[in-house]
């Protein structure tokens, strides 16, 4: 049976599954540990030695290669720019008319609870 050995350690979960998916998709065999113990106590991941990402010993060479030239094949757009768009945003100016029919709406609702409770109480009152 073929030995594991630590290819890399990694902080978030993100990373090492990025990895480990480069890697299975060029056929090799590759173990995540470590990582739910990372995701509970995640301010001691590096104390607790983070998660680990481990191969076979024979694919050790091929596996940092391929996981040293992952995000080396990203490529970013020259002309993107990061920053906040000002965008001006229309201002709805409140309507005389919305205000005042909810202000009545609102009174005959509590008019109309006012008549049911005289309601109720006259017939326990009997």
């Amino acid at each position: 049976m073929a030995e594991f050995v630590t290819l890399d350690r990694y902080f978030t979960s993100q990373e090492a599954h990025l990895i480990r998916n480069k890697l299975e998709a060029s056929g090799i065999e590759c173990v995540i540990l470590n990582e739910l113990s990372t995701q509970i106590y995640n301010f001691h991941a590096p104390t607790n030695g983070g998660i680990i990402l481990k191969v076979r010993s024979e694919d050790l060479d091929t596996a940092r290669e391929i996981a040293n030239n992952t995000f080396d094949e990203l490529q970013l757009d020259e002309e993107f720019e990061v920053g906040v768009q000002e965008t001006e945003v229309p201002v709805r100016e409140a309507s005389g008319s919305k205000n005042s029919s909810s202000l009545a709406l609102l009174l005959f609702g509590l008019m109309l609870l006012i008549a049911l409770a005289y309601l109720f109480a006259g017939q326990f009152m009997r």
